[in-house]
């Protein structure tokens, strides 16, 4: 909920993690890193997705200030560096484990640090 007086924020021009639904169901689950998350709404407009969903919900990564403008992603951040993983490149650890096991024992790169 929008605070009172508070400035609107445009952000068209986020960066994240965004769901489609089709009613109350999740049909898609996307990123935008390298385009902005409007640019990506509107291609689901015109896409294969087009017909298929008709609310989105989103996690943005760019900070927002307090004028309500969208800051920039610092280099640091890496949460921002999305990489889909390569099944070959642990597929003899999925004979023993499980994929959540693996992310957890940090043998997954970028996985959890602590036990």
């Amino acid at each position: 909920m929008q605070q009172i007086g508070a400035e609107p924020v445009d952000f068209c021009n986020q960066l994240g993690i965004y769901l489609l639904y089709d009613g109350r169901e999740v049909i898609y689950v996307g990123r935008t890193t390298d385009r902005p998350l409007g640019k990506r709404l509107y291609e689901h407009t015109i896409d294969r997705m087009s017909a298929r969903w008709d609310r989105f919900s989103w996690f943005g990564l760019l900070p927002v200030s307090d004028d309500g403008s969208l800051g920039e992603l610092s280099e640091s951040y890496e949460a921002a560096n999305f990489s889909r993983l390569n099944r070959d490149d642990f597929s003899e650890w999925l004979e023993d484990y499980a994929l959540g096991e693996l992310w957890r024992k940090n043998v997954i790169a970028e996985g959890p640090t602590h036990e």
